[in-house]
């Protein structure tokens, strides 16, 4: 379903000079799986998941999602995979603070184009992440693996195609980022989506149906 071939990500530093940060990436990922990129901060892997998830151009490679390559269509068509078929997923979770929880799912629908039939949507998001009965809870309100468990349900309210999780468990502690992983093996099954998803902890790597390492810019099967 998606393809990475031959990445490259250099930025030009203060001194002039070209800092290379993905070095020749390539990888396939599987349907309906679990994909784990582990690597220590600063080692590539959320600039490798920004550019998988057309938050971020390449320097040079290509990404492919259903045999359609990004590069050959335009911004306008970029957009639309973005909104309709990718969903995202932030280690600072990012929710609306003045919306409840089922304003915030309603929000992420409404941005990805979802005109019609929303409520069933959010209701069945939010049951799924077991937060149905604090639909009405305002971000404040809630813990913090509540609040991650919303920006879940926003994420898979829509049924993309693939989500993108940067550090989903990086706030949380030891119980509460297994739970998280365990959620979204639940919500694979369930919606048959796939998460890629970054984590420096190795305690989560055994959750993965598929384990890459970043090191330096480099991919690292594992």
């Amino acid at each position: 379903m998606f393809r990475v071939r031959n990445v490259k990500k250099e930025y030009e530093s203060g001194n002039g000079k070209r800092v290379c940060v993905l070095q020749d990436i390539s990888m396939d990922i599987p349907d309906s799986k679990l994909i784990i990129l582990r690597g220590r901060s600063g080692s590539g892997k959320t600039t490798l998941l920004n550019i998988m998830g057309m938050l971020e151009a390449p320097t040079s490679g290509e990404l492919w999602l259903d045999d359609r390559a990004y590069s050959s269509i335009d911004e306008r068509k970029r957009e639309a995979v973005r909104r309709y078929e990718m969903g995202y997923v932030f280690q600072s979770v990012a929710l609306v603070p003045i919306m409840t929880a089922y304003e915030n799912v309603d929000f992420g629908l409404r941005t990805a184009g979802v005109r019609e039939d929303r409520d069933e949507l959010i209701c069945e998001a939010l049951e799924s992440v077991g937060l149905l009965e604090r639909r009405k809870h305002m971000p404040a309100q809630m813990s913090g693996g509540e609040q991650q468990r919303v920006a879940i349900a926003r994420a898979f309210a829509g049924r993309p195609k693939i989500i993108f999780a940067d550090e989903p468990t990086g706030a949380l502690d030891t119980a509460g980022g297994v739970k998280v992983v365990l959620l979204f093996r639940e919500l694979i099954e369930r919606y048959g989506t796939t998460v890629v998803m970054t984590t420096h902890d190795m305690g989560l790597v055994r959750y993965g149906d598929v384990v890459w390492g970043i090191e330096d810019g480099k991919l690292q099967i594992m």
